[in-house]
């Protein structure tokens, strides 16, 4: 049994389940512990981090931002696979 999973799990796991993983840092950790977040976004396709306030007051805008991010990527996804579909 473990407590958390591994890079490599959660790897599969967000390709498999096409998922947007996001990593809220809050703003007064370490910079050792914010850099190897920031590693594992590097690491983990379709992840994700933004810092979290100390109060949690913006986590609702560190989702929407990725939402903004994730939703403009898939968008030049489609209009890409449309356009090279047609010649």
């Amino acid at each position: 049994m473990q407590d958390y999973p591994s890079i490599n799990q959660l790897r599969r796991n967000v390709a498999n389940k096409k998922l947007n993983l996001i990593f809220a840092i809050p703003e007064n950790s370490r910079k050792e512990a914010n850099a190897a977040y920031v590693q594992l976004v590097g690491q983990i396709e379709g992840s994700s981090h933004g810092t979290l306030s100390s109060n949690c007051s913006n986590i609702v805008d560190i989702i929407k931002d990725n939402y903004q991010v994730t939703s403009h990527s898939l968008l030049r996804c489609v209009v890409y696979k449309c356009v090279r579909d047609v010649h």
